[in-house]
């Protein structure tokens, strides 16, 4: 078989023989037809059918070259469709999110970027809405606290989707960009009859509707989770500096203020974790139906969630200690100003008393005549 790329060099080679025996050919023609004539014209002929199957062969093999890439990117096309249909993604969008406005809110186009024939429905506390026109359901489920699960479509579909959310003015509080890259999750999703969590993969039993609930709100409880551990850590950053200052001089440039500030913070931030509670526990259909309670369950410790609690507040009962150490460093030196300031005081009360009486020493008291 020739291909292009092996034709010109053999068609080079063929030339070089056949200027080669043309030379010999030429000192040779005064001796008559000789060998040297017959091995240039068999090298032209050659040269010249070489050429030919070249010209014949460079079209064959541009348009085997179109047809693979064509090929190609049918293949890569398919795949990123099923990739897509696959995909399950988590996002924190707000602190909250008031799903009756957003279930109302819906009929004016919310979510309707992506196109499709809608279904949206009260589903617990979330609102649960699908594309029911495919054999591969699509499905947007939106907590009140604030985060949103997407199944079975593109990066650029849950942009728009999401967009749509926020533009609709239904989710309070902000979640800053940095917590929200750190919350955003991303997984693949197969129906196998089986259910399995493994490397990123979540193997589903059926298409029902309340077993990704029950997924999707274990995955949302997670994102929840690495929103406040985004908040710790930025607090850490912040405070961080504070023990090697107090080792290498002995205090603090922060004041009284600014301490009872981070306190505040750490509390506050304490607080969500763990007074929040209903966040963090199961959710209250599973008491009324705890068909899919072990599917819960499984996706709630694949994402370490109970580990990743104990690790946060762990974290927070360290930053706080660290700030009650300063907070009585304050305290102590505040004391030590008032018993300084009631030291002087005593001072410039003894050297008064010590003065007047010097004085009544010193000078005599005037009398009056009778």
């Amino acid at each position: 078989e020739f291909s292009p790329s092996s034709v010109a060099p053999m068609a080079r080679r063929r030339l070089w023989l056949l200027g080669l025996a043309s030379s010999t050919g030429a000192l040779q023609a005064p001796l008559g037809r000789g060998s040297g004539w017959r091995v240039a014209k068999a090298a032209s002929l050659e040269a010249r059918g070489l050429a030919t199957a070249a010209s014949r062969l460079a079209p064959n093999a541009t348009a085997m070259a179109v047809n693979k890439k064509g090929e190609e990117s049918r293949r890569l096309k398919r795949v990123q469709q099923e990739d897509d249909e696959s995909r399950v993604s988590v996002y924190a969008v707000g602190e909250e999110v008031d799903c009756e406005a957003l279930l109302a809110a819906l009929d004016d186009g919310l979510v309707r970027r992506v196109a499709g024939v809608w279904e949206d429905a009260m589903l617990e506390d979330a609102v649960h809405s699908s594309i029911v026109s495919e054999a591969t359901r699509r499905e947007v489920f939106v907590f009140e606290f604030g985060c949103v699960v997407l199944w079975g479509f593109s990066r650029r579909q849950e942009r728009e989707i999401v967009g749509g959310l926020l533009a609709a003015d239904k989710v309070q509080g902000t979640v800053l960009a940095a917590e929200r890259v750190e919350a955003h999750d991303t997984f693949r999703y197969v129906v196998d009859g089986s259910f399995g969590c493994k490397r990123d993969v979540v193997r589903l039993q059926t298409e029902d509707i309340l077993e990704k609930f029950s997924v999707a709100y274990a995955m949302a409880q997670s994102a929840r989770l690495f929103v406040w551990e985004a908040r710790v850590s930025a607090t850490i950053n912040e405070i961080q500096d504070i023990p090697k200052r107090l080792a290498e001089t002995g205090r603090t440039e922060l004041d009284e203020n600014e301490i009872s500030m981070m306190i505040g913070k750490v509390f506050l931030e304490r607080a969500q974790v763990n007074l929040a509670s209903d966040i963090l526990d199961s959710p209250d259909f599973l008491w009324e139906d705890d068909l899919h309670e072990p599917q819960y369950r499984r996706v709630y410790e694949w994402l370490d969630v109970p580990d990743r609690v104990t690790l946060l507040n762990q974290r927070l009962d360290v930053m706080k200690d660290l700030l009650d150490v300063l907070n009585t460093q304050l305290t102590n030196n505040h004391s030590s100003r008032l018993e300084l300031i009631v030291i002087v005081l005593i001072a410039v009360e003894i050297f008064v008393t010590i003065a007047t009486f010097a004085l009544d020493r010193l000078l005599p008291v005037p009398t009056r005549g009778l």
